[in-house]
């Protein structure tokens, strides 16, 4: 009986194992085109590096991702806040490389706490804003993107591509 017993909770165990392996296999499916996101910087002279910065922020939350299947193909993102006149300055210049137009943007969850309350105030998947030319911040290997004025606060988002 005990013999019966023992064998019975062996298999049990092995069953149980054997049922969570196959389900840790199944969750993490190869997915060659994800694009790898690294964490968010804040480091204003880094992200000067990599991108000319017309004026200097105030505050910036920055990242960059990379294709996994082409790692030439990049993008960054990067959330700055300027002072009240270095804005009205970026306005104006960013104005005479292009008409501006109005746009949504997705807010990420490293994008800073005011933009985050702000959308989730709003109850909109996105943040909307004033999309310019983003000109003044392209350093190669960037090609395009834009520079995106968020309503109602102090900060641009700046998205470039390599593509």
């Amino acid at each position: 009986m005990i013999k019966k017993i023992t064998v019975l909770i062996v298999a049990i165990f092995f069953s149980i194992s054997c049922a969570s392996s196959k389900e840790n296999q199944t969750e993490s499916p190869s997915n060659e085109n994800k694009i790898q996101t690294p964490s968010s910087k804040d480091d204003i002279a880094e992200l000067n590096s990599i991108v000319r910065l017309p004026y200097l922020p105030e505050e910036v939350t920055w990242h960059e991702e990379q294709n996994s299947k082409n790692p030439e193909n990049k993008r960054l993102v990067a959330v700055m806040r300027f002072s009240e006149d270095d804005e009205k300055a970026l306005i104006q210049q960013a104005e005479k490389h292009g008409q501006s137009q109005p746009t949504e943007i997705e807010v990420e969850d490293w994008f800073p706490p005011e933009l985050v309350a702000q959308n989730e105030l709003s109850g909109d998947e996105t943040l909307k804003g004033i999309a310019y030319s983003p000109t003044d911040f392209i350093q190669m290997p960037y090609k395009k993107g834009r520079l995106i004025k968020i309503e109602n606060s102090h900060y641009f988002v700046l998205e470039l591509s390599t593509d």
